[in-house]
């Protein structure tokens, strides 16, 4: 990630100076040895210190030697060698020496001969010795941070696959139910019963049908509840007004049945209204766990803060399915918002290993069933560290 740049002109390098701090990378510092060498070999006027301007009338002889300083500095990973067409600039010359002094390191050393057709017989002789050149700056640096990107997950621990004991038998028979039903689109109570079949823990919901349903089951919960309308023809319940908190008393239950009831026919008149769900108020951090299918890649599995917030913020990672130990850990950490769960201010730590295991599971899940289309759970209720994490809503999509 420590790079030098050579030029022979000012302006381009500063141009590589500014995309190295955009791309994340260091401006690498030379040793005093390197930048005494560089004083004598360079007129006073040059700059030996990263950027090394070595002006414009430097000849092919020097820009070598000064190539192979650079390079042989143990703070320089790799070299920017940039060169453009000056009164006696010697170009085939020059790139010759690059490619020679290229090959006694082994370092990164990329090219930028600027100047189109002018220069073109050097960059000719760059790209034939398998140095790469980009006409600006700009794009030299990006194809380092590439490099760098590509190194680092080289190197890095890919983590494993695990097995995990779940009920695919069940979830095959459940799968081709809905087939036959012609039903490619479920909601929470089925979807909650496949991921949990899955090992995934789900909330204690209750479904009510009526009144005096949704009055018995509240007392049964016997605390504060969320209640949320149940309709295959409403996805988003809380644009419909489908979705009440913090119900606190049985005549509250009654009254908030009515009115979700209500809200749903006005938002939609003809959706079908299968009834509401009584769930307990979980206290956690949402969050959401999602899949895609892309038409290359297949299942995409995305994570990111959940809720409402998840059109608003858009803080989310992706990576595709299956998905490794590793990769969990790192679409948590990715996240801008990974703070909250770390424990932030009042918040307590949530359960990163609860998280991981859902990622896991619906990856598992997924790869069991190329069938599904599309799927999210939203919110995912992350708890305090060592209780998990619990599936509230979910709605599958298939392909059939």
């Amino acid at each position: 990630d420590r790079i030098a740049i050579v030029t022979n002109a000012g302006g381009p390098a500063v141009m590589a100076i500014d995309a190295i701090e955009r791309e994340g990378l260091e401006l690498a510092t030379f040793k005093e040895k390197t930048e005494k060498f560089l004083k004598e070999l360079l007129p006073p006027a040059a700059n030996v210190h990263n950027p090394v301007d070595a002006l414009g009338d430097v000849l092919a002889e020097t820009y070598g030697k000064v190539l192979d300083t650079v390079l042989s500095d143990e703070n320089v990973d790799g070299v920017i060698a940039i060169l453009t067409p000056q009164v006696i600039t010697q170009i085939q010359e020059t790139a010759e020496k690059v490619v020679e002094i290229s090959r006694k390191h082994n370092k990164t050393v990329v090219g930028c001969f600027m100047g189109g057709k002018r220069i073109a017989k050097g960059i000719n002789i760059l790209q034939n010795n398998s140095i790469p050149n980009y006409p600006f700056p700009e794009r030299a640096v990006f194809s380092l941070k590439g490099m760098s990107l590509y190194r680092k997950y080289l190197e890095k621990d890919k983590g494993e696959i695990p097995e995990f004991e779940v009920e695919k038998e069940k979830v095959s028979e459940l799968i081709k139910k809905f087939k036959e039903e012609g039903r490619r689109n479920i909601g929470d109570i089925e979807g909650r019963e496949i991921v949990s079949l899955y090992g995934i823990k789900v909330i204690n919901s209750f479904l009510a049908r009526n009144k005096e349903e949704c009055v018995e089951y509240f007392k049964r919960i016997g605390k504060n509840v969320v209640m949320k309308l149940v309709s295959p023809d409403i996805l988003h319940k809380t644009e419909a007004g489908g979705v009440k908190m913090n119900i606190g008393t049985p005549e509250e239950a009654e009254k908030a049945f009515e009115e979700i009831v209500k809200s749903a026919k006005e938002y939609k008149k003809d959706a079908e209204i299968i009834g509401v769900q009584i769930q307990p108020i979980l206290k956690g951090v949402e969050v959401i766990v999602g899949v895609t299918q892309d038409p290359q890649f297949g299942h995409l599995l995305m994570f990111g803060l959940g809720g409402i917030y998840v059109e608003l913020l858009k803080d989310v990672s992706f990576r595709v399915i299956p998905i490794t130990t590793t990769d969990a850990e790192e679409m948590i950490e990715e996240i801008k918002t990974s703070q909250i769960l770390s424990g932030f201010r009042n918040i307590p730590e949530r359960d990163k290993e609860g998280i991981k295991d859902v990622l896991l599971r619906i990856s598992k899940l997924c790869t069991d069933f190329p069938e599904i289309k599309e799927m999210d759970i939203n919110p995912l209720i992350v708890m305090e560290k060592g209780k998990g994490a619990i599936a509230v809503d979910v709605r599958i999509s298939f392909k059939f």
